[in-house]
C-alpha cells in the first residue's frame, strides 16, 4: 500500500509545508494548495508530489545523445487513475529518467520555458 503524504502551499507566509497526516490540513481552507505525495520516487530518491516540475530527458542508447528534453508538471487526473506530466499523456516514462526540479509555487518560471527548453 502506497504511505499517504501530503504537503500544502501556504499562501500567506509563501512556504511549503511538510505532513503524514492529512488532519493537519483543513481542506475547506483557501489559504493552503494541498498536494499529495505518488508514492514514487525520481532518479536521485527525491519523493514525487503533485504539483513537483520534473525533467525528462531521453537519450539515444547508450545515452550519448539528447534525444528529447521535456519538462512538466505532475497533477493527478481522475478520469486516467494516473499521474500526467503537462496536457499530454506519455507512454513508456521511466522514473530512472525523470528527476524534480522543483515546485509550481517556488519555481513558477520553469514552467514558463518554451517546451522546456533551457
Amino acid at each position: 500500500m502506497r504511505e499517504h503524504k501530503y504537503r500544502a502551499w501556504d499562501k500567506i507566509f509563501k512556504k511549503m509545508i511538510y505532513s503524514t497526516p492529512m488532519a493537519m490540513f483543513n481542506l475547506y481552507d483557501s489559504n493552503h494548495e494541498i498536494m499529495q505525495y505518488t508514492g514514487l520516487h525520481d532518479r536521485l530518491g527525491k519523493e514525487i508530489y503533485e504539483g513537483d516540475v520534473i525533467r525528462y530527458e531521453l537519450f539515444s542508447p547508450p545515452k550519448d545523445q539528447l534525444l528529447s528534453h521535456e519538462i512538466g508538471e505532475v497533477r493527478y487526473d481522475e478520469n486516467y487513475c494516473m499521474f500526467m506530466v503537462s496536457e499530454e499523456l506519455t507512454l513508456g516514462i521511466e522514473l530512472k529518467d525523470l528527476e524534480v526540479i522543483g515546485n509550481i509555487y517556488e519555481n513558477p518560471e520553469l514552467l514558463e520555458q518554451p517546451n522546456g527548453k533551457e
